[in-house]
């Protein structure tokens, strides 16, 4: 099944990969990335921190991306286990808000 697309081409959506995927390069931690299932869809999330520490959430604004969270990532990671929610559609971004504040979503 594929996904809506947040990009008006296939041309604009790569021009957009190719600048995170160089932005993502500044990253200063250790991170792997993930798709987790949520009742809209799979949500693509960067993960880092230990995994035993506390899970902490860390959501961008509309139009920006966990890229934002560059000057501060290292000392979050220290402590927090820390999940940021990546690039996708203003859809699936709403939908994986609104659940961060239910008791079943998925745990990082």
């Amino acid at each position: 099944m594929s996904r809506p697309s947040a990009f008006k081409t296939p041309e604009g959506e790569a021009a957009f990969l190719a600048a995170y995927d160089a932005a993502m390069k500044l990253w200063p931690v250790p991170y792997e990335e993930m798709d987790i299932p949520t009742q809209c869809g799979m949500t693509h999330v960067v993960v880092s921190g230990p995994k035993d520490a506390p899970p902490v959430v860390l959501l961008h604004g509309y139009w920006a991306t966990s890229t934002m969270w560059v000057p501060n990532i290292a000392d979050f990671s220290k402590d927090y286990r820390l999940c940021r929610r990546c690039h996708g559609s203003a859809e699936v971004s709403r939908c994986a808000t609104a659940q961060v504040h239910r008791p079943n979503a998925h745990s990082c």
